[in-house]
């Protein structure tokens, strides 16, 4: 039987998601939904499936073959689509931020227990990530005595929601930021305890560099 998969959003992320689901075997798109019904209809006419708009949201996710509903839409907007998806009784997968408070995010993460919710950190099960999180695990490479990691892209173009913080939460350190803390546990198989420093460069309300130290629970600084 195979798995019905909706996305809420329907910009880039939103169609990198379509992609993968296309060369999944046993699932199928059922479509999009979007602020504009235009733009859903636009990515639905590129990777497949059907469109609707946010107004008619209730329909999508009340489509007899949909178990998995992807939410990929602005960062404002991502735990309210969560609760509606949970709500209908779906699956989610959520993208990145999960929420733009750590309480909205402990909320969704109690609402959506019992493996009813995942959050969408891609780094995890990067082939490059599980190779060598499998060489500090087994000791064949040595106890992990520092990590050093740098993220950067150009950032998108200004004049766009990113950089009203009230719709995007934050710039560099919630949008790559979050691929650090959520990779290196997997990496060295513990979490990060601590933050020990952090250093930020705005552009307006917006942070557009981030130099943050933290520390895992053994005290390995990152």
């Amino acid at each position: 039987m195979s798995v019905g998969v909706a996305i809420i959003g329907a910009g880039l992320i939103a169609q990198v998601h379509a992609l993968a689901l296309r060369a999944r075997p046993g699932a199928h798109l059922v479509g999009f939904a979007s602020r504009r019904r235009a733009t859903a209809l636009h990515s639905a006419c590129l990777m497949g499936g059907r469109a609707w708009s946010y107004e008619e949201l209730d329909r999508m996710l009340a489509q007899p073959d949909l178990s998995l509903v992807v939410v990929a839409s602005a960062n404002r907007t991502h735990a309210a689509h969560v609760r509606r998806a949970l709500g209908a009784g779906h699956t989610v997968l959520a993208e990145k931020p999960l929420a733009l408070s750590c309480e909205e995010a402990q909320s969704l993460a109690a609402a959506g227990a019992g493996a009813r919710l995942a959050y969408a950190e891609n780094h995890w099960h990067a082939p490059a990530i599980e190779a060598a999180a499998a060489l500090v695990a087994d000791g064949r490479i040595g106890r992990a005595r520092r990590v050093v990691a740098t993220l950067s892209h150009i950032g998108p173009p200004h004049g766009t929601w990113f950089w009203d913080k009230a719709q995007s939460g934050g710039g560099a350190w919630l949008d790559l930021g979050v691929h650090l803390v959520g990779t290196v546990p997997r990496l060295l198989g513990e979490p990060i305890a601590q933050i020990d420093a952090a250093d930020f460069v705005f552009d307006g309300a917006i942070d557009v560099e981030a130099q943050v130290a933290m520390r895992t629970a053994s005290g390995v600084p990152i």
